[in-house]
Order: structure tokens, then sequence, then C-alpha cells
């Protein structure tokens, strides 16, 4: 059901972008962001398009100036020098009042409407950390005139010409990748800011609420190479005179890759290989792919600029790892849901919807799929002498659990941390089981759990609830493959119970058994509150990010954070509206003041708008809350905590992190996202911090039952507003900050 909206949420936009003085609040941290991917996919030329690709050529399937790279970018022709203020550009200026609209109701960005995270975006917010996620195309999306069709109408909005390029023998992922990194290097640095910046978002009888501050200064945003110069431009930020009208104020850039199909070369980039790993022995071609695949690896760990982490899943197949359902995630977007129907034709399936393999790839190359997760965190193979991490993000459910095991075996064997990188995540509020029943076997990831998955739960999982036929629809239905496609093999069924992920015994299992005999529907409290797909996380993953000192990004796209979820009723928006204004009511004007708020600043639609978030945000709390306090009683006292189906499993790993720690921002800006109506772009992030202090200390209050201390029933997890600005600082600031600091 879509959320049924109380107000019409109408935005103050003058197609400049919105932010507020430079503060505690203007500078954010971001996991996940994507600054160069509009700009450098849309050329304003097919010849820039041209001179682009050919600044990151291959010769005879070897890149001709790796050693070199910086000398390269730096000896540009001058028609590529002239596109050097390409991503300083709004390209909303230029737009039509369609496109303008699509901004001003936060709709899905994509190539042709608006941009989230450009330069023109992020220079009103100097000083932020950005991980930026470089993507290359998946060219198995343009293999075919149909998926060319559906990618260029309906999900990237990408130029029919340029998917027929990407559809071409003499293309590969690679090429892509470093065409994009070429582009960044081509950008200006640096541009002076002259802006006032609003203090309210609102129109009030067509006039701005509010007044405006003016400031100037000069935006620096610099992909950074290693540590050193990360601290370097901190450190320079820190010294600076806020007076200063001539001051630089620097936004590093952190490199970061989204897709394991970046290792696709000209061999493995062939139509008859890319995303078909089962074909490569079939034509004799099994070792050469796979030295290839591997020397990208070097290759990709050894630029002039350290790669910080990769994402190895996203939305086609690859050779590498299964991909949890992207693609068409959203039940009620048509935009999403065509091409699920349409991937019924048995020559488009492929690479929508259906995957080759699932887990990582063991089919023939080996074990290649490990054997590229060892090379990635291998620090001996680079001269930055550190690892490339691993982002689980977009991984299914069984290379999810594959890769928890592997890490921690790998890090017994390399001697290092390895922390987990979950870097745009929201949470399924699944168990293990569920998680692995419903995104992987017998279930992989339908429609009717997101539209309404108590009736899925109860039709699809527990069989009506007859624990009989339960019990033997999981022992011989699934368990052994009767009236199913296969039986399961011992690593499989062991997935669908608790795993501690260290004791290796527990990685397979001959007995079969029914997961959910336990299970009880009626009790559940998060079912119908998330969105379930095995895309977010399931809560023992969660406890595991933690133990491994890793970091989770919260994206800020309502449908992956459950905004559509069918508990979110009319009448639940309309008793959640009184409460708001209670609360909001009751705030000292003063507090609000500090914040450089006022009461009529606070609007309940806003509100609503961003409860998916913080629920998610206070799951994450609330779980880990839970699993510190168990850590620290005698057995005999953990049974108490399992009002929320908390499940303590036996470790000698324990959490590294307080529960608020462990969160930060993973926008996916310009990732083709549909975003939070009042924060369409990054320069809207300050005005969303701000008004998240308050929201987070709201939703504390009218969900304390539910959201508590551990044995503290109604104690909430926010106690005052400086207790909310504290902890939003964190999220939006300081815990990406500290993991990116301590790790890159």
């Amino acid at each position: 059901m879509r959320k049924i909206l109380i107000v019409q949420l109408v935005l103050l936009l003058k197609f400049s972008p919105a932010s507020e003085a430079q503060d505690a609040f203007s500078s954010f941290s971001d996991l996940h962001i994507h600054p160069t991917y509009k700009h450098y996919n849309r050329p304003k030329t097919a010849e820039d398009m041209k001179l682009i690709l050919a600044g990151s050529d291959t010769t005879g399937g070897k890149l001709r100036f790796t050693p070199e790279l910086l000398a390269h970018f730096q000896s540009a022709t001058p028609q590529q020098k002239a596109m050097s203020a390409d991503n300083w550009e709004s390209y909303l200026l230029s737009r039509k009042p369609r496109q303008r609209k699509a901004l001003q109701r936060g709709l899905t960005s994509d190539l042709r409407n608006y941009d989230q995270a450009s330069y023109a975006e992020l220079k009103y917010t100097p000083g932020s950390i950005l991980c930026n996620s470089f993507y290359p195309f998946e060219k198995q999306y343009a293999l075919s005139f149909i998926k060319r069709l559906i990618n260029g109408k309906l999900v990237s909005k990408m130029g029919m010409r340029r998917l027929r390029y990407y559809s071409t023998p003499a293309h590969a992922p690679l090429h892509d990748f470093l065409a994009e990194y070429y582009f960044s290097q081509l950008q200006d640095s640096v541009r002076p800011v002259h802006v006032t910046f609003p203090t309210a978002l609102y129109q009030k009888d067509g006039e701005t609420v509010g007044h405006g501050e003016p400031q100037q200064y000069y935006s620096q945003v610099k992909l950074v190479r290693d540590n050193g110069e990360l601290r370097a431009a901190l450190a320079h930020n820190a010294q600076l005179d806020s007076s200063d009208p001539d001051r630089v104020i620097i936004s590093p850039m952190l490199m970061t890759i989204e897709g394991a199909q970046v290792l696709y070369g000209p061999l493995s980039g062939r139509k008859g290989y890319i995303g078909k790993p089962q074909n490569d022995n079939e034509h004799g071609q099994e070792k050469e792919i796979r030295e290839e695949l591997l020397s990208n690896v070097s290759l990709l760990k050894n630029l002039p600029h350290r790669l910080f982490f990769i994402t190895l899943g996203h939305f086609a197949q690859n050779h590498v790892v299964g991909f949890a359902k992207t693609i068409d995630r959203d039940p009620e977007s048509y935009q999403h849901r065509l091409p699920a129907l349409l991937s019924k034709i048995p020559t488009v399936r492929n690479s929508i919807v259906n995957k080759e393999y699932d887990g990582f790839n063991d089919l023939h190359c080996q074990k290649l799929g490990l054997d590229v997760v060892k090379a990635f965190v291998d620090p001996t193979t680079t001269k930055y002498g550190k690892p490339t991490y691993i982002d689980v993000k977009h991984m299914d459910v069984k290379a999810r659990i594959q890769y928890y095991y592997q890490r921690r075996r790998l890090e017994k064997e390399l001697g290092i941390p390895i922390p987990i990188v979950a870097s745009h995540f929201a949470v399924s509020g699944e168990k293990q089981a569920m998680a692995a029943a419903t995104g992987l076997r017998p279930n992989f990831d339908r429609y009717q759990e997101s539209e309404d998955p108590r009736a899925f739960y109860k039709k699809s999982i527990l069989k009506g609830e007859d624990p009989v036929a339960r019990a033997k629809y999981w022992r011989e239905g699934v368990m052994e493959g009767r009236g199913y496609s296969r039986d399961l093999n011992s690593f499989e069924r062991a997935m669908y119970q608790p795993l501690n992920f260290r004791d290796p015994t527990l990685l397979t299992s001959d007995a079969t058994y029914d997961p959910f005999s336990g299970y009880d529907l009626a009790a559940d409290k998060t079912a119908g509150w998330f969105y379930p797909w095995s895309l977010n996380l399931f809560d023992e993953e969660i406890i595991e990010i933690n133990k491994s000192d890793g970091i989770i990004g919260l994206l800020l796209d309502p449908r992956q954070l459950g905004a559509f979820a069918p508990n979110y009723t009319e009448d639940y928006e309309k008793e959640m509206a009184r409460r708001f204004q209670e609360i909001s009511d009751s705030l000292p004007p003063e507090k609000l003041q500090e914040l450089q708020l006022t009461p009529d600043n606070l609007k309940v639609i806003e509100y609503l708008k961003v409860e998916p978030l913080l629920r998610n945000i206070f799951y994450i709390v609330r779980l880990t809350s839970y699993q510190q306090a168990a850590e620290r009683l005698p057995d005999t006292e953990r049974n108490a905590l399992n009002n929320y189906f908390f499940q303590y499993t036996p470790d000698d790993v324990t959490l590294r992190k307080a529960p608020w720690d462990i969160v930060a921002l993973g926008s996916d800006y310009d990732g083709l996202i549909d975003p939070i109506d009042f924060a369409p772009t990054a320069s809207y992030l300050p005005l969303l911090h701000r008004r998240m202090v308050v929201y987070a200390y709201i939703f504390a209050q009218l969900h304390a039952e539910d959201f508590h201390e551990p044995h503290r029933t109604g104690q909430p997890l926010i106690t005052s507003l400086e207790d909310s600005r504290v902890k939003m600082q964190k999220l939006f600031y300081e815990n990406g900050k500290k993991f990116i600091l301590d790790y890159f």
C-alpha cells in the first residue's frame, strides 16, 4: 500500500540547491554516493563521449597507461580539458518544467530529470567525506534490443546510442570504469561559491518563509589517494577561518566501486561469457578467464588512488557472486514491475530475475568467487599495504553467509582486521531462517511478501500454520527436494539454523529439519514494518557486522526503508499525526532555536516521511542493545530478553561498537533512487539533519514501548533533544568519518 499523505508537501525550489550556513550540520559522511556517475554518462555531445572513452582506451587487451595513469590524465587534449566544468554544472537549470517537478516531488532521479550528488549539489555541503561509488555499466543489460529498451525507457533512461555501444565486442565494463575514473580526474576541483542559504524549505502564500544568510567560500571536491591525503584535507579544513571569504573547504572523495562486473575485460567481457560462468568450461576458456579476472583485481588495487572497498554484487549475474533481486524491487512502480512482467519472455528473463547460481561462484572456476575475495583483501599484493574491503550490499543471502565465515578465516590467515562494509542498506526485520526461505529457497523475493508479509509467511512458509504440513514441506519438500527443484546441499541446509559464523562444523548439515517449528507469526512484531526482500539485512548479520568492527550505511530510498509497508495505514498515520502535534507543541522554543528551528518549521508530513528511516535506525540500535545486554548476562537470565525474538548465539567474539556507533549514512544519491521527498538531493542533507534531531526525539517518545533499553520497558532510546543531537551527529557524520579514518 502506498503511504497515504495527510498534507501535500511543497518544496521551496528556486532551482538552486538548498542548504544552511556552514556549521556542524553542513558536512556529512557518506559510504555510498555517485558524484560523477550522471555527468559521465550524460556528455553534452557524442564527440565528448568518444574523447572520454579514448582517454581510457585499451590496446591489445592491456591498459597502455597503467603505470603512469596520473601523467596520462594531465596530458589531456584541449578538447578533453574543455569538459573540466561539466560536473559543476547544474543539469536542472536547463531542464523543462516536467523535470523540475520531478525534483519538487522527490521522484526517482534518473539520467534525464535531475541530479542528486553532482559537484553542483556538493558545493553546498563543504567538508563532507564522500565514498564515490564508480559504477561500470553492466553490459549484460545491453546485449539485446529488448534489454536496451527496458533500460533506456524504464530503468536508467540512458540513451539508446550509448547502450548500443555498450553491447559491442569492443566494450568491456573495466573500460567503462576507467573512463569514469578518467572523467573524474578531468574535472576542476575548486569552484567559488556565493549563495544565500534559506532557513526554511516551504512556501507560504507563494512567498519564502524565513530569511537567508549570505555565504562565500571556495568549494574543492578532491579524490584522495590514501589515508595521508585524507587526513591532510581534514586538517586543512580544521584550521580555516570561517570569516574568510577566500577560504577553500575540501570535500575529500574516496574511490569505491559498485559491482564485480568491473573485472570483465576484453575476453571475459564478450557476449558469450559475460554473466555466464557456466559457459567458460564448455568453450575451453576457464583458465584464461580466471587469469584475466584475477589480474584485473591486481590492477584495481594498484591504481594511483587507493580502492577502499568494492561491492561485488549488483543487478545482474556476474562471475563472482550471486545477486539479491533488486531491479524490480518496488511492486507499485511500473518502472520496476514491468521488467518483471516482460521477463516472462525467456530471452529477457535472464539476468533480470533469474541467475545461474547463488552464493559465490564455484561452478567450474575452482571456487573463483572466494578466490576473488581473498585477492581483494590480501594487503601484500598492493602498494598501499592495506586490503580492498568487501561491501556485502547486493549479495544474495547465501553469499553473505559464506562471506561472514570466510572473513573470519581470512582474518586469522592474513593476520589483519577485515571489517564488514554494508554501504547502503536497510533492514528486513527477519531472522536468518526467514531471510533464506524468502530470499533464496524456496522463494526468490516475491512481490506477495512485500505487499502482505503476514499472509505470505502463513501460506508459503508456514503452510497455513499447520505444524504437520509445515514439517513435511520443509523436511521433504525443501530439504530433500521432493516436489521441488532439487534437494539442498549440506551448506544450504545449515543456512536455516542460527549461526555464529565462527564454527566451521556448522557450515554443513546432513540432517533435514523444520526451521520454523518455533516461529509464532501472531507474536511477530516486525512483520509489515520493513522491506522484507533479501536486499536488506537480517538480524544475525547486523550483529556480525558489529563484531567485525564494521559499519552499516542507511540509504535514503523510502522503498527499501519500508515506507510502503502495509502497517503504514491511514489510521496509523492519523494517530501519529495527533500524537506528533502533542509532543511538538511541548518542545521548548529556546531548544529549537539552538537548532535554528522554530515550531513552524516542524511539519507532521516531514515526520511521516522520515519515520521509516528512523524505524530502521532504532531497529538496529535496539537489536544491538539487546545483544550487548545478553553478552553481560549469565545464560539463565538471557531468556528475559526474548520479547523481540532476540536469540543469543554463543560466540568467543563480542560486539566491538556501542549500539549508536554502527549506523552511518549511505545515501545512494544518484544511484537511481526515489529519495525522501524533502531531501531530494545532497544539498538538502543539512536541512534533513537539523530536522532529524527533533524527529528522532519525537519518534523515541512515540514508540518507547517498542524501542527501549533492555529490561527498561518504556525507557526511550533517546531521552532529550541534546541526546538526539549527539546521536544524529554520529549518524550523519562522526560514525562514517571514524570508520573511514580507521580503515582507509
